[in-house]
């Protein structure tokens, strides 16, 4: 949308500043078998801050940040240029067992 507007992507205009730690982990495999681009790894953070403000998610210089299973599959949607994959990605991670369906009704 922001192309067709030819507007930049706020990311573009604020580049933001993460200001909590966080642990590097392994992308679960359940992810990525609905995301089978996405990064082998990302960055948890029990609480992440980007510029004083609590997000769920952030993806930076290749980098996905996020602080619950909603966020890292936004982020991890979002770093495989795959956003309407996103809810099914989330789906997959809190309930792993669920999987196949998810993915036969994804086919639909």
């Amino acid at each position: 949308v922001a192309d067709a507007l030819e507007l930049a992507l706020g990311s573009e205009e604020v580049p933001g500043s993460i200001e909590s730690a966080g642990t590097l982990r392994p992308v679960p495999d359940v992810l990525r078998a609905v995301l089978p681009e996405a990064p082998e790894t990302y960055v948890r953070h029990e609480k992440l801050v980007v510029d004083g403000v609590a997000v769920p998610w952030w993806y930076d210089e290749g980098t996905v940040h996020a602080s619950d299973p909603a966020g890292l599959a936004r982020g991890a949607a979002w770093a495989c240029d795959r956003w309407s994959d996103r809810l099914l990605a989330e789906a997959a991670l809190r309930d792993p067992d669920a999987l196949p369906a998810l993915l036969a009704e994804a086919e639909l």
